[in-house]
């Protein structure tokens, strides 16, 4: 009899842990970035604050690096067609179809101020949402990296030294500062430039100071010019169809849950820049404060290639563009 009371129990927690299961909406998202960048922890903060604010019935398993096989311009369609539920991409991967989305990264435009960024973040959110729709993408969040700097294997004092490096680039806006630059851009995946570098295929590269760190490319690149024209900007979006179906509870709160993603990924990333320098300063590397001349050159790159981006994106960029401006202007 005993023995006939256990199995009973057996069978009716394999139910409950069964029906538990499947009860769980499973969800996947994709980044492009490693695991240690402060805007993919931020994505791990969310799946895990999620999970703990639905009381299980919403669980996003995240997958750095391209986990699941999706390049960068691969993800927005993912996305739209609803074969991934949800993914963060760069804006520099959105431009092919939403050519306005990388106005917070026109060179010059935006200083590396949080609170400033998070004010024309909130301000853009209405406009990056009403484009992202169109491709059946519901846009959820906005993180950013720290500035962006450019890295060269060997130290670089100025202009002239600049012309003729072959500089990995990371789409039209970096290609205009580059060539401003004297330089040649080269286009290559994320993943590739640590080997590139190390063969000597190219000279140097654009890559925020945090990137550069977790991927370890001060093994590789021993010099940093402290340009910082620029941070990058990556959204957060969601297959249409697949956050329509969630329940309205959780479509409310997995909206919150990123909002609240974007203010701890803020607080990271002012506690990590302040120690980058100190930390690659002690692996090798020499910064290089920019010559007159090599500002001079990013801000013409910027205003020219500025006019080239308003032809591109219309109206709306116009009035995005305008929107950045009055606030950085205050």
């Amino acid at each position: 009899m005993k023995r006939l009371g256990f199995l009973v129990l057996i069978i009716l927690l394999s139910f409950a842990t069964w029906a538990n299961s499947a009860s769980t909406i499973q969800w996947r998202h994709q980044t492009t970035a490693g695991p240690t960048l402060a805007a993919v922890r931020a994505n791990q903060w969310v799946a895990d604050e999620i999970f703990r604010r639905t009381d299980g019935r919403l669980k996003i398993q995240v997958y750095p690096n391209m986990g699941l096989g999706y390049k960068p311009d691969q993800i927005l369609g993912a996305l739209s067609a609803g074969v991934l539920e949800s993914a963060k991409i760069w804006s520099s991967y959105l431009t092919g179809e939403i050519p306005a989305a990388d106005v917070m990264e026109l060179p010059g435009l935006v200083p590396f101020d949080l609170e400033l960024r998070k004010k024309i973040q909130d301000a853009l959110f209405p406009y990056w949402e009403s484009l992202l729709i169109k491709k059946n993408v519901r846009m959820m969040s906005v993180f950013i990296t720290d500035p962006r700097a450019f890295w060269t294997k060997k130290v670089v004092h100025s202009l002239g030294e600049f012309k003729g490096l072959k500089i990995r680039s990371s789409g039209p806006t970096e290609d205009a500062v580059i060539r401003a630059l004297g330089a040649v851009p080269v286009t290559m995946p994320f993943g590739d430039i640590y080997t590139a570098t190390d063969r000597g295929l190219i000279d140097g590269f654009g890559l925020a100071y945090s990137a550069f760190v977790s991927g370890k490319f001060y093994e590789v690149s021993k010099c940093g010019i402290q340009i910082e024209w620029t941070s990058s900007v990556a959204v957060v979006g969601a297959n249409r169809d697949a956050f329509d179906a969630l329940p309205k509870d959780i479509q409310v709160k997995l909206k919150q849950t990123w909002r609240d993603g974007t203010d701890w990924e803020f607080e990271q990333l002012a506690a990590e820049y302040a120690g980058y320098k100190k930390q690659l300063t002690a692996q090798g590397v020499t910064f290089v404060t920019p010559t007159g001349e090599m500002l001079a050159s990013v801000r013409q790159a910027g205003e020219e290639y500025t006019k080239i981006w308003l032809k591109k994106t219309g109206p709306i960029g116009e009035e995005m563009l305008k929107k950045v401006r009055e606030f950085v202007s205050r």
